[in-house]
């Protein structure tokens, strides 16, 4: 539930929005064909860098080969030999064999081409276009065409929804890069699913479906609505035990009863997509299922005690928006 709109949430990162931890790994192991090290990547859970980070894929199993540069957590640009195969992206230092990073392909949400790089956290809206250039401009002309591919990582993956940017040469190794990488991954994708049962099928689309751009704007506009009427509901001053009371009770109380099935379903979907750990260790998945618990029992029982003050709490919902 990546950085969209509404600031909203979760386990997604950019670059720079946490330590580029992998860029100091360097484990060595013996080589192995692509997808040997990452055909057992299923939750963050069950890696560990160890047991990922091993040599650049040998020749035969190369499709591109190039020197990129990736933007560090430091919003600094770093040059790495980036390899694409058919099963992932691995990077290395130029010169080495050892692997640095690597992206399984299965996992990759979404790739474009962009102009610019993202913009640093905490810089103030009037100064976002002068720090873009800043960045842009490090050892980079002027020209504003395609130059930064960005790839976008599924939430329940290995990279945890981290979003890489890297930066080719020119536009055109920038183009090529984006349509070698997306047929790649669809290729992956389809050998991924021609493996699995139908449970996980079922699964790995509810994945997709969830992490969607649009799913997640649909559900941000939902909760701005929510929170809305929460506070319309508490602040309205009516006079008790009058007409307008019970025509507001009545309208409040559908908009909870919709509101409230359409966030119940949410909450089955999210946690079907990502049952079991990177479910009920993510925060904001917890704290969802609470407000959902604590609207269902506001609208079924009125004897619990202090359901008034529980009914406060379904306010808390509009946080996610700046989680």
């Amino acid at each position: 539930m990546a950085a969209l709109a509404f600031g909203r949430r979760r386990r997604t990162s950019i670059v720079g929005s946490e330590p580029d931890a992998q860029d100091n790994v360097s484990v060595q192991t013996s080589d192995v064909p692509p997808g040997a090290l990452v055909n057992t990547l299923h939750t963050p859970t069950e890696i560990s860098a160890a047991n990922l980070m091993g040599r650049m894929p040998r020749r035969e199993h190369i499709l591109l080969d190039r020197v990129l540069n990736k933007l560090t957590s430091q919003y600094k640009w770093k040059e790495l030999r980036t390899v694409l195969t058919a099963y992932d992206i691995r990077m290395s230092q130029p010169g080495e064999d050892v692997m640095r990073d690597c992206i399984p392909l299965k996992e990759i949400l979404d790739i474009k081409s962009k102009t610019r790089p993202p913009i640093p956290n905490g810089v103030p809206f009037m100064h976002k276009a002068e720090s873009s250039r800043d960045i842009l401009s490090q050892d980079m002309t002027d020209d504003l065409d395609p130059q930064i591919i960005q790839i976008r990582t599924m939430e329940a993956g290995f990279n945890s929804g981290r979003t890489y940017y890297l930066r080719a040469d020119s536009s055109e190794d920038c183009t090529n890069w984006v349509k070698q990488i997306r047929a790649a991954t669809k290729a992956a994708a389809e050998n991924s699913l021609a493996h699995m049962n139908l449970a996980r099928k079922m699964q790995r689309w509810l994945q997709l479906f969830y992490s969607s751009k649009w799913t997640q704007l649909c559900v941000g506009i939902l909760i701005s609505i929510s929170f809305t009427v929460n506070i319309v509901q508490t602040e309205l001053d009516i006079p008790p035990d009058s007409a307008q009371q019970q025509l507001a009770d009545s309208v409040f109380t559908w908009f909870e009863i919709i509101l409230t099935s359409v966030f119940t379903v949410e909450v089955l979907v999210n946690a079907a997509a990502n049952w079991f750990w990177p479910f009920v260790t993510d925060a904001w998945s917890v704290f969802d299922a609470v407000i959902i618990v604590i609207s269902i029992l506001s609208l079924t029982s009125s004897a619990v005690p202090g359901i008034t003050a529980l009914r406060l709490v379904r306010t808390l919902r509009g946080m996610r928006l700046f989680g």
